[in-house]
């Protein structure tokens, strides 16, 4: 940390030096602006690195694939113990799917490897032995019963007390749907109901067959217009993403479009999408 001021100290001495010599002829927010930019051009050196260690990846098949090439592609011990401890057992990967249900292989993990899984048609079809075994299962298994269709609910529009009427969701439950649903400015899939505190895994597959959304336009905030106060108030943006987008404008001026606000705050193709249906310039 203190390497790193000393760092920043060093880059900004030639502007002290011309601020000692004009005789405060630079405004304080223009040195404010000067700390700014270096910490930007610090920034994008950390963003280049990632990007060049991502030029380094290549294709593989996590059914062959050795571990020194897993080692090459940056898993974790961990992660390429229990890839090898699957394949041991008799495990094999069928699909993508099947790769980033592997416990050690965390959301960072898989999004940086994804586009690089490749399965050969040796193992992405099953075998005629699972195949029989497959259809054996479902001739024992116990036929469905037939219940009573029921319409389903827009949580986009439904109220607290309509909420209340789906099973699996009491008055407390309904009253947090409500709110998360104001905090969102609407949900745009069913899914995002598994953001809502108390909605466990177990629990969101009873509730969210009952559930639909209609053609609702969801609320959008202007990242041009609104403070850093307003901005910290949706559940994806946050106090410290709140202030990084109004500092960049401030010191930046205005962003033009989506692709280069994300690209000004070095923000992932992941967030970058869950938060574009929300967000307007």
């Amino acid at each position: 940390m203190v390497l790193g001021f000393l760092i920043v100290i060093a880059l900004l001495a030639p502007s002290i030096y011309r601020f000692q010599q004009n005789k405060g002829l630079l405004s304080f927010s223009q040195f404010e602006k000067e700390i700014y930019q270096v910490q930007k051009t610090r920034e994008n050196r950390k963003v280049l690195d990632k990007k060049q260690a991502a030029d380094s990846l290549f294709a593989f098949d996590p059914n062959t694939v050795s571990d020194t090439l897993m080692v090459s592609l940056g898993l974790s011990d961990k992660q390429r113990h229990q890839i090898i401890n699957y394949r041991n057992k008799g495990g094999i990967f069928r699909n993508l799917d099947a790769f980033r249900q592997i416990y050690a292989i965390d959301p960072a993990t898989f999004a940086r490897l994804k586009d690089y899984v490749y399965i050969s048609s040796e193992f992405s079809n099953p075998s005629a032995s699972e195949i029989k075994s497959t259809q054996q299962k479902n001739d024992f298994a116990p036929k469905p019963i037939k219940t009573e269709s029921r319409a389903k609910l827009d949580i986009n529009l439904a109220n607290a007390e309509a909420l209340e009427g789906l099973k699996g969701v009491g008055k407390v439950l309904s009253g947090r749907i409500v709110a998360y649903r104001e905090q969102l400015g609407g949900f745009v899939s069913v899914n995002q109901l598994t953001e809502v505190y108390g909605i466990k895994p177990e629990m969101y597959e009873v509730i969210a067959p009952q559930c639909e959304l209609g053609p609702t336009k969801v609320k959008k905030l202007n990242l041009n217009l609104l403070s850093a106060k307003e901005l910290e108030e949706h559940p994806y943006i946050g106090r410290e993403r709140a202030k990084a987008i109004a500092k960049e404008r401030t010191f930046n001026g205005p962003f033009k479009n989506i692709n280069q606000w994300a690209e000004r705050l070095h923000y992932d193709a992941p967030y970058t999408e869950r938060l574009s249906r929300y967000i307007s310039f």
